[in-house]
């Protein structure tokens, strides 16, 4: 068969070793892949973590009120508080928590706004250059990287349409930007 050998060969150099490994109970994952180059390139995955009905009706109600009491929660899951928050260090410890946020009505403090931009990087670039490519700049609130075309789409909120144009050339700037599309947020809904 034709390419075949040269097929077999690329195979070869590309890949030598995959592995994979569990880390200590905080239900992450780890799988690498080594190189004959030497390089290894590793990738920690969240495993699934078992939630049973009180856990998501916890988190819902978290959603709906971060700042919700124990005794409101304990409540509404007919639980004492002592169970809920229990639970609730559990759920922080296993990483399905991950923070609590406000949530701000950007049009009552002030003009701005919030476009996504899909970013296209160089062939080569990997998920950490990405990241540091975006991670200096306040205006970029969340990072989201693909797989497929585009390599990222971010999240940005701006002064108004100069204050983006300045945002975006600086994204182009970078070196490794090949491309970028901006589209701006005209109403937004929430579930």
């Amino acid at each position: 068969m034709p390419g075949t050998d040269e097929s077999n060969q690329i195979a070869s150099h590309l890949l030598i070793d995959a592995g994979f490994t569990r880390e200590n109970g905080a239900g992450l994952a780890k799988s690498c892949v080594q190189s004959t180059q030497g390089w290894v390139s590793c990738a920690v995955m969240a495993s699934h973590v078992n939630l049973d009905e009180l856990d998501e009706q916890i988190i819902e109600l978290l959603r709906e009120d971060a700042r919700r009491t124990l005794a409101d929660i304990a409540s509404r899951v007919n639980l004492s508080s002592a169970p809920v928050k229990r639970r609730i260090d559990r759920l922080e410890q296993l990483g399905v928590i991950t923070g609590y946020t406000v949530s701000v009505n950007h049009a009552l403090i002030g003009p701005s706004i919030e476009a996504f931009t899909e970013l296209r990087f160089a062939g080569d670039a990997d998920i950490d250059e990405i990241l540091a490519a975006v991670e200096q700049i306040p205006e970029i609130r969340e990072v989201f990287t693909m797989a497929g075309d585009p390599d990222a789409l971010l999240r940005i909120r701006v002064n108004d349409v100069e204050h983006l144009k300045a945002v975006v050339n600086l994204l182009r700037r970078t070196g490794r930007v090949t491309g970028t599309k901006t589209l701006m947020v005209l109403d937004r809904w929430e579930r």
